[in-house]
């Protein structure tokens, strides 16, 4: 990451903050240093993330968190939160394009950007046909197929794509091919998102979950405000254990062909799901009865939560990006940024569903995290399923 040639007024950041770790803080500690002046916007998922796996904590709690870095906080729509690579990224590059951000800030395993750029010109030329020609092959892996399909047309990748962030920073530079932003990487720092060590310097989002579940206690290493707000944390951690009883119920009730209209969910998948239901009472029990080679953990869990929050593929379909910018919080240069900038946005700014009734998208977020809120209990000071209703942005003064 180099100091920019010219003055940026907004950089975006597009993230889980699961929780906000010392990682995340590195980062925009580097881009505060080279862009002190520049309003630095968080693109964050909800209650849900990008691995299907409910939020660890809720999503006013992650801005609250996050508000101790950056000066904006908007919402990942749900469809595009829980997306594979591709749908998350272009959700996210979507929005960051929409709230006038110049650039696009991420990390990566490698650091660098120009070759992921140029390859992702490459694949954008030649989608239809990798796609077409993935389809075809009977790999372990549908990354596999993908990649080895593009391999065949274009050449093969400059970085390695079993890497999880490289992945994501390869899909944010095929949804920018659209947008143009600048894409600005920095090498990943700390441990690997499988690193199960949560009580270290840098330890990985992933890592300080398991650490919290299985000891009760806090990691040490965590910025000053995430250790705070996670110390008096009312409610239950956000977790797949917690999502399985709700999940169980749609299995053991709905007919096969109905647990097919839901989003991930392909022939065959509706038949281990349910008989893995009626004999796991816990997840990871449930988990092991229904995996196979050839659908990942990941795509497996996305398909459960779609179950639980009735996201179907009809309403996938009907949703290319996103049709509102939701605000979650702001600082005051934050608040500066919209009064002056927001005329200039490509989508409204919405600070309620109550501005949005009728948006099948609002309808699909208020849905999931109402679910959310019901199986983690976490109602808020005001008591309500309907949080997202109730709860106004947060703005620090």
């Amino acid at each position: 990451m180099k100091r920019g040639e010219h003055f940026m007024k907004a950089i975006a950041i597009i993230a889980e903050y699961n929780p906000f770790h010392e990682g995340h803080a590195y980062q925009i500690q580097q881009l505060r240093k080279l862009y002190p002046t520049t309003t630095l916007i968080a693109i964050m998922s909800g209650p849900f993330t990008q691995r299907g796996v409910p939020s660890f904590v809720d999503k006013w709690t992650k801005t609250k968190m996050a508000l101790a870095y950056v000066d904006l906080v908007i919402e990942l729509p749900y469809p595009f939160a829980t997306g594979a690579a591709d749908t998350f990224a272009k959700g996210g590059v979507s929005l960051a394009a929409a709230l006038g951000a110049e650039a696009l800030s991420f990390g990566s395993e490698e650091g660098t950007v120009h070759a992921c750029e140029n390859y992702a010109s490459l694949w954008k030329q030649h989608e239809k046909t990798i796609l077409q020609e993935a389809q075809q092959k009977k790999r372990s892996s549908y990354i596999q197929s993908l990649y080895q399909a593009a391999e065949n047309l274009i050449g093969p990748p400059p970085f390695d794509y079993e890497q999880p962030n490289n992945i994501l920073a390869f899909a944010y530079a095929k949804a920018n091919v659209t947008h143009q932003l600048t894409l600005l990487t920095h090498r990943r720092v700390g441990a690997h998102y499988h690193d199960t060590s949560g009580n270290k310097k840098l330890a990985s989002a992933s890592g300080i979950r398991s650490y919290i579940q299985k000891t009760g206690n806090i990691p040490s290493h965590l910025p000053e405000r995430t250790t705070q707000l996670l110390s008096n944390y009312n409610g239950h951690w956000g977790s797949m254990d917690l999502l399985y009883p709700f999940l169980r119920a749609e299995l053991l009730r709905t007919p096969p062909e109905q647990l097919l209209t839901f989003f991930e969910m392909t022939e065959g998948m509706e038949r281990r799901f349910i008989q893995g239901a009626r004999v796991a009472h816990h997840f990871s029990d449930w988990l092991q009865q229904v995996q196979t080679k050839h659908w990942t953990n990941a795509r497996i869990q996305r398909a459960a939560s779609h179950i639980v929050t009735h996201f179907t593929k009809g309403e996938y379909d009907m949703l290319t990006t996103p049709t509102y910018i939701r605000l979650l919080g702001a600082t005051p240069r934050g608040k500066t940024y919209l009064k002056n900038e927001q005329q200039s946005f490509s989508l409204p700014v919405v600070y309620s569903p109550k501005q949005k009734p009728d948006d099948l998208l609002m309808q699909i977020d208020v849905r999931a995290q109402n679910m959310y809120t019901f199986f983690t209990n976490t109602q808020g000071n005001r008591r309500t399923i309907q949080r997202d209703y109730a709860e106004p942005p947060i703005f620090l003064s």
